[in-house]
């Protein structure tokens, strides 16, 4: 599982934009802890599939590391 950190690096958006796609249904986001402050956590199967249904181009520095 990643991280919200790790996705927006990984996808090059802000984390705005990150829970944009989540609440949009666009990606699925995992809330992991309970209370209004909760944290997400995103299977890298799903982020891929985004990746290719949204032919993004992922960051290449963040992908190599």
């Amino acid at each position: 599982m990643l991280t919200s950190e790790e996705v927006r690096e990984i996808l090059g958006i802000s984390q705005r934009t990150l829970f944009r796609l989540v609440k949009s249904g666009a990606l699925a986001g995992h809330k992991v802890t309970l209370g209004p402050q909760g944290r997400y956590r995103f299977a890298e199967e799903d982020v891929s599939a985004y990746i290719r249904r949204n032919r993004v181009k992922p960051d290449k520095k963040a992908a190599a590391s």
